[in-house]
């Protein structure tokens, strides 16, 4: 079961790696002849956002996916699964255990995907990561009051 692993780190990194470089980029980079990567330009219909410091439309990355939530899904079930078998394997927390964790955050973020930033934001590190009662009531309140705080309409001046 531990076997699974391993490949799962390197398919994360690897689809991390290359959303970034994609947001980056603003377009493919090693093309459709490389493990299906999609071709990125501003004329396809593809999916693209406003950023605040970048003006303009940016293009969201895709990894080797057919779209950004899909790519956002598919690291955060990889994210789940990870945390299942580091549970069965091994309890003890090491550094790099983190790391799966970390890419999965930038993976949401950089695809912009609502539902998986509440799956992730909401339930993953609240009740898998936070052990205590403590810890999750806090962050609770942080993310409500964060949350709560970008609905509010500012004033604009």
């Amino acid at each position: 079961m531990t076997k699974a692993r391993k490949p799962l780190i390197a398919a994360l990194i690897f689809q991390s790696i290359l959303a970034i470089g994609q947001w980056f980029n603003q377009g493919s980079l090693l093309g459709y002849w490389f493990l299906g990567e999609t071709t990125l330009t501003y004329t396809a219909n593809i999916a693209k956002t406003s950023v605040w410091p970048f003006e303009g439309l940016r293009i969201l990355p895709y990894g080797t996916t057919p779209h950004p939530n899909v790519l956002a899904g598919w690291a955060l079930v990889s994210l789940l699964i990870l945390l299942r078998l580091r549970k069965v394997s091994s309890p003890a927390r090491s550094p790099y255990s983190y790391l799966p964790l970390i890419f999965t955050t930038i993976l949401v973020s950089l695809t912009q995907s609502r539902s998986a930033a509440l799956v992730l934001f909401g339930f993953v590190i609240p009740f898998a990561l936070l052990r205590s009662w403590r810890p999750r009531l806090l962050y609770f309140v942080l993310l409500l009051t964060t949350s709560y705080s970008r609905l509010l309409p500012c004033s604009g001046q």
